[in-house]
């Protein structure tokens, strides 16, 4: 009998714990890190269905009004990329409650970068039959330089 290791317990913990997310919509700018907007699939905890769509709500970023995360400037000079993966407790009234590194980007100074910007962000929180409930969310940023 195969005992299971830490990292299999823990992805089965992060599928439990976390909402799944299937699909991914890239925002871009010149020069700045790309943020991208993840998209329930459904397959989760709340079925795809309009009657619990309307009850059940994920928590979502408002990408309208959340500044882009700066590229820090070393970074930018060392030619640095990559992709911030952070776990964010969304509050019942929006606000950020606490972030947690899920998968680092590899580079320090883009892993600040990107907690920095996502401490502020506003995010539209889950409901659960039509109440703001807190909940977590997985918000990656993507950090890729234009001028290659």
């Amino acid at each position: 009998m195969v005992k299971n290791t830490k990292v299999e317990q823990k992805e089965k913990l992060d599928a439990n714990f976390l909402s799944p997310l299937a699909s991914a919509e890239t925002l871009s700018w010149r020069g700045r890190p790309r943020v991208q907007q993840m998209v329930q699939d459904g397959s989760g905890p709340v079925r795809k269905s309009e009657s619990l769509n309307k009850i059940n709500q994920q928590a979502l970023p408002r990408y309208d009004v959340n500044p882009v995360p700066e590229y820090p400037g070393v970074a930018r000079l060392r030619g640095y990329e990559g992709t911030v993966k952070l776990e964010v407790l969304v509050l019942a009234d929006g606000r950020v409650g606490a972030i947690k590194l899920i998968s680092s980007s590899g580079h320090r100074s883009l892993d600040h970068a990107a907690r920095k910007a996502v401490q502020f962000w506003q995010f539209q929180p889950a409901t659960s039959f039509g109440k703001a409930i807190e909940s977590r969310i997985v918000v990656p940023i993507n950090f890729v330089l234009d001028d290659k």
